[in-house]
């Protein structure tokens, strides 16, 4: 389907996160009426090659979009435009929040992720096993380096969250995956102008991967608590430790 027309130009590139920027330009479309309800957005491929992002860029706008309610998945065809002027769903801002707000944020990281990892254990492929090895590798050499390895470390928490075999948690992920970008920036931001940090986050890492690896559920959502529990304090928040898997109660270390 070819690109609709519209009064109002749009560039990408003026903040920082592309697929946000994205959402909202097709947000502001539908919502102006360039694409009515019942209409099929153009390919992942039409939508990259218009505004030249990458197909991944594309997939993660969608999945927001998709998350707010605007579109729906049609087998067989493109997201359909759900309704011109829908009522808006789950937001989540992480940009310049209080400390109180980046500690919810953390603790909703928490529940998500311990979970995720938890059935990643269970149902990971061999395939998925082998690409967690390959970006927790990186996340090592980018520690040898001294260079920063947010992305790699990235996307290690995106594969976990596929390996899960949920397909609403692998599409939630990918809606937050900009946010989790920007915590994951600001964790890397502080553990590697800190003596030490940078070792803890990759043995950390290490030890989820070992837990999925192994198939051991409990161990794998223990690691992953523990991991964001330490993120957490390296940003200088410190989580309730009382519903965290194996921390005994205790809020941080």
């Amino acid at each position: 389907m070819p690109m609709k027309k519209t009064s109002t130009p749009f560039t990408l590139g003026k903040r920082q996160s592309l697929p946000e920027e994205l959402a909202e330009v097709i947000m502001r479309r539908i919502e102006a009426g360039d694409y009515a309800p019942g209409d099929v957005l153009p390919s992942e491929q039409a939508l990259a090659e218009s505004f030249k992002v990458s197909r991944t860029v594309v997939r993660e706008a969608l999945a927001r979009l998709k998350y707010e309610g605007l579109i729906a998945s049609k087998r067989g065809s493109g997201p359909v435009v759900r309704q011109a002027e829908p009522e808006r769903g789950f937001t989540l801002d992480v940009e310049d929040l209080s400390t109180d707000e980046l500690r919810h944020f953390m603790e909703f990281r928490v529940i998500v992720e311990g979970e995720a990892a938890a059935m990643a254990a269970v149902r990971r492929s061999e395939g998925q096993l082998e690409e967690l090895r390959g970006q927790l590798e990186r996340i090592r050499q980018a520690v040898r380096a001294r260079k920063s390895g947010t992305e790699p470390d990235y996307r290690f928490h995106r594969l976990i969250a596929e390996a899960a075999g949920n397909d609403y948690l692998g599409d939630f992920m990918k809606f937050l995956s900009t946010k989790i970008w920007l915590g994951v920036h600001r964790a890397r931001w502080h553990s590697d102008r800190v003596a030490g940090h940078p070792e803890a986050a990759f043995k950390e890492h290490k030890t989820m991967f070992l837990a999925i690896e192994g198939g051991d559920p409990q161990a794998a959502r223990v690691a992953a608590h523990q991991h964001l529990l330490r993120s957490a304090g390296r940003l200088g928040i410190e989580l309730d430790g009382r519903f965290l898997a194996g921390t005994g109660g205790r809020a941080g270390e």
